[in-house]
């Protein structure tokens, strides 16, 4: 029997500890010292920027619900559900989508308290819950699971929980800061070595020699408090008694640190599935051009944010009635420049996917009077040709 399944039926167990017994509060040491819960491993600068990135990007986007329309195409319906935003009124629906990211990407796990519903049963107010105050067992087994939230158990119908890295058989979500806690424990013990090496006197920045030696310490102090008053100030330090002064240099072996940091931050980009350049690290080899930049960004969207989004609108479509459905505007993510955006919208609507109105809307432009602009070009009239029908002629 596997241990998720063993622990599901014999005893109540935090969500994160899904796989492990440890208190996840507490966290458990890592081999290169320093104990990994996933509120310290948010200070790791990589897991910050990966946690980050993802969630900010998505919490941004525009959100719509939708619907079938008659010709069997995705129409907006107009309405701005509650539920969708303005789920709680203690927060922005964007800090609210953003929080549940932050849980999934930490915790393998979105918790959230259902508190309201409309006239309908359909749920209106949804309260986040942190996924530590959450816990989960089975009575026997085969029976549904039994939750717990800040230890009152809760009927299941006011739960909603979209999981992430789930395995078969279990209907938890698997914590990544879990799966990267030794990535995350060496980077933040070189972070921390890095750090005392270059703040707390861990060793000299020089040394002050001469000819010689001093009769007594009172000497040498004196010697050395004026030096260091003289460069505090950046004055011009002047050495009298034939003294010298020797920086010392650090020793390749000992800044490999450096080096170290940057295999790390590749190594948690790994986990979290993003390039490493969008989150302050490097591709550990060549160059990184413009060109390759704009690739790398739509990988992001292609391989990285494309899943979250799914996620999140397949489970925040099951809080609408049946028909409706929610839908995030990924095409928002491919912010081109002012040229290349005027040509993609000209090809529209020269090829009759929108009016001129709604290529003015993109751009936050006004309708054209008297409803000049809802006539679509397409087919093309007498005389007009499209640019490809242009390139191919010349």
């Amino acid at each position: 029997m596997s241990l998720v399944r063993r622990a599901i039926e014999t005893r109540a167990v935090t969500l994160s500890e899904a796989l492990r017994r440890e208190d996840s509060r507490r966290g458990r040491a890592t081999h290169a010292g320093p104990v990994v819960t996933s509120d310290k491993a948010q200070m790791h600068s990589a897991v910050w920027a990966a946690t980050g990135l993802i969630a900010d990007t998505i919490a941004t986007l525009p959100v719509a619900e939708m619907r079938k329309g008659p010709n069997g195409l995705d129409v907006p319906t107009g309405e701005q559900p509650d539920v969708i935003f303005n789920p709680t009124p203690d927060i922005e629906s964007l800090d609210w989508r953003r929080q549940m990211m932050i849980s999934l990407l930490l915790r393998g796990n979105g918790i959230g308290l259902i508190t309201e519903r409309d006239r309908n049963g359909n749920p209106s107010q949804i309260e986040t819950v942190h996924p530590d105050n959450v816990t989960v067992f089975r009575r026997r087994r085969l029976e549904p699971l039994t939750w717990k939230i800040y230890g009152t158990e809760t009927p299941r119908d006011q739960i909603f929980h979209i999981p992430a890295y789930t395995q078969p058989g279990s209907p938890i979500g698997l914590s990544p800061i879990e799966y990267a806690r030794q990535a995350i424990g060496l980077g933040l013990a070189v972070e921390e070595f890095g750090a005392r090496w270059f703040g707390d006197g861990a060793h000299p920045t020089g040394v002050l020699t001469g000819q010689g030696r001093f009769k007594d310490q009172e000497t040498p102090d004196r010697l050395k408090d004026r030096f260091m008053a003289a460069i505090r100030g950046r004055e011009v330090a002047v050495l009298s008694q034939g003294l010298n002064f020797e920086p010392i240099q650090i020793a390749p072996e000992e800044s490999q640190f450096l080096e170290t940091i940057g295999a790390n931050v590749r190594t948690i980009a790994r986990f979290y599935n993003v390039p490493p350049e969008v989150i302050g690290g490097d591709s550990g080899g060549g160059s990184v051009l413009y060109a390759n930049v704009e690739q790398r960004a739509l990988l992001l969207t292609t391989f990285t944010l494309r899943q979250w989004v799914r996620r999140l609108e397949t489970y925040l479509s099951t809080l609408r009635p049946a028909g409706r459905f929610i839908r995030f505007d990924v095409d928002d993510l491919h912010v081109a420049d002012i040229l290349a955006r005027a040509r993609v919208a000209d090809l529209r609507v020269r090829g009759g996917m929108w009016n001129v109105d709604e290529a003015r809307a993109v751009e936050n432009r006004a309708p054209l009077p008297n409803g000049d602009g809802q006539r679509y070009l397409w087919p093309p009239q007498r005389g007009f040709k499209l640019e490809a029908d242009e390139e191919q002629g010349a």
